[in-house]
């Protein structure tokens, strides 16, 4: 039974025109399936909390590792490339070989026309904007709204 359907069963042992409870005994077992069920979610959410946050940690262990597997393999390339200087080499295993490509280079200091620049949306910086609408700042649309978050422990 979920807690809706407590709820439910709970209310109906109420006499609505009364107010009179029809079976405490029923009400005191519903009252304590409530109490297990609510203790219950509480807990499953407690172990998703802690399993997310292990998953976390172990994704961001893995791009540290991924990360530097791949400053490694940039650097061998370099180291090779340095030591091959420029010629090819073929195995049975490996071949390596070099292909052009093309980058931009742009020094510092030199002025680039406005066509071939790139301009992003502007965010809102909502920390600074709720310290100032909390020191006296009105501003018509905005306000702070106060929520309850449920905290499991």
């Amino acid at each position: 039974m979920n807690l809706y359907q407590i709820d439910a069963e709970i209310m109906k042992l109420i006499d609505y025109e009364t107010g009179e409870i029809l079976d405490w005994d029923k009400l005191d077992e519903l009252n304590a399936a409530k109490e297990q069920k609510i203790e219950n979610i509480a807990l499953y959410i407690k172990n998703l909390t802690a399993e997310a946050a292990a998953l976390k940690a172990e994704k961001d262990a893995f791009a540290e590792r991924q990360k530097a597997a791949e400053k490694r393999a940039e650097w061998l390339k370099q180291y090779l490339s340095n030591a091959l200087k420029g010629e090819k080499f073929k195995s049975t295993r490996v071949q390596i070989s070099y292909r052009k490509s093309e980058t931009l280079a742009i020094e510092g200091g030199v002025e680039i026309p406005e066509d071939f620049l790139k301009y992003t949306e502007p965010e809102i910086n909502k920390t600074d904007l709720k310290k100032a609408i909390k020191d006296g700042l009105l501003l018509e649309g905005v306000s702070i709204v106060e929520r309850q978050n449920i905290q499991i422990k």
